[in-house]
């Protein structure tokens, strides 16, 4: 097995520190930013498709009261 001098052990501690922290700290907060961008797009969505889902229902079941009624009147 060749012989590993510490030079380069040490270097490759170096660079893998420097690589670690630089995205720690640039690239981390845009990824969280983006993280619950779009979270909040996909809550939006949510809560747009519960609303019209209510609506629908409140239709149907309306629709439902009205065919009951009409053929208890005639």
């Amino acid at each position: 097995m060749p012989d590993v001098s510490l030079g380069s052990l040490l270097a490759a501690a170096l660079v893998s520190a420097a690589v670690a922290l630089s995205v720690e700290w640039f690239a981390k907060p845009r990824l969280e930013a983006r993280k619950e961008r779009i979270l909040g797009r996909y809550r939006a969505r949510d809560n747009v498709w519960r609303a019209l889902n209510s609506i629908l229902l409140a239709a149907a079941v309306r629709v439902k009261s009205n065919e009951t009624q009409g053929s208890a009147v005639s």
